[in-house]
């Protein structure tokens, strides 16, 4: 009884302790995946891709990315503007282990080079004959960074939102020591998990982006906010350094946290009209 007892207290603790965390990995709002969007999976061994389109299929791809822990339902705000869904065929991917891209149990899938060549699947549904727009915020932006470097006859431009990119740069919170812990790891849902493992296998992984940043050959726009307390804000200067400046653009906005998309939705949708190609 004793021992019953103090095991539902300590999970309540633990509960309460990552609150804030376990906020930002909600389950993607049901009503999203029951508009009028359009919903397929694709097979890939231990995972399955899930994703949704909208908008004119044969219209530029608009490719989004959602970040750790996330999916798809960070980009409603996005699914939701009239204007994107008429110049853009929307393509907005559950990461693989997050969202619906999973299989029964979930398993980790923390491989930035993985997860790129599964999510660059999604663009077999780019019916337009023009390059797709790729956009990750957070931990999808090196995804879709590597998603340029590997594949640069697919895109025309990356738009990097709040990036996690410098290797040197990665920080570590003291709730995910916590979610790591055995005891505490048990009460996680699948995405915390897969969260908390991409979270410390983060900075090896970017490391092996070193020669990735020289390929890119689209255009770029970073965004980065001066209060943003998950991304430190020098990740701006690795892009400068590692980016090709002539085709890059670099927005600070001082006031601006982590949530960009939500915040300045606006300044990130222009970004999306204005392209070379």
């Amino acid at each position: 009884m004793y021992h019953g007892n103090m095991k539902g207290f300590l999970k309540i603790i633990v509960l309460l302790l990552l609150f804030p965390f376990q906020q930002a990995c909600r389950k993607a709002e049901i009503p999203l995946y029951k508009t009028n969007a359009n919903n397929y999976y694709i097979d890939q061994g231990d995972f399955r891709l899930h994703f949704i389109t909208k908008g004119n299929p044969n219209n530029q791809a608009l490719l989004l990315i959602h970040g750790a822990p996330g999916n798809i339902s960070v980009y409603k705000n996005m699914l939701s503007d009239k204007a994107i869904q008429e110049n853009f065929h929307v393509i907005v991917v559950d990461r693989l282990g997050y969202g619906l891209s999973r299989k029964g149990r979930s398993k980790t899938c923390y491989d930035i080079q993985r997860q790129a060549d599964s999510i660059v699947e999604a663009l077999k549904f780019n019916y337009s004959n023009k390059k797709a727009i790729v956009v990750g915020r957070s931990y999808g932006t090196p995804i879709a960074a590597k998603i340029a470097a590997e594949y640069p006859e697919k895109v025309a431009k990356l738009v990097l939102v709040s990036p996690t990119i410098d290797p040197e740069k990665e920080k570590y919170f003291w709730y995910a020591y916590v979610a790591r812990h055995w005891f505490v790891n048990i009460f996680l849902n699948d995405e915390l998990k897969m969260a908390t493992e991409e979270k410390f296998a983060h900075e090896s992984e970017l490391r092996k982006m070193e020669k990735d940043w020289a390929k890119i050959t689209a255009e770029v726009t970073v965004f980065t906010g001066g209060h943003d307390k998950i991304a430190d804000i020098k990740n701006m200067d690795f892009a400068k350094k590692k980016l090709n400046k002539g085709k890059a653009k670099f927005v600070f906005l001082p006031k601006a946290g982590h949530g960009i998309i939500e915040s300045h939705p606006d300044l990130v949708k222009k970004e999306f009209f204005i392209s070379e190609i």
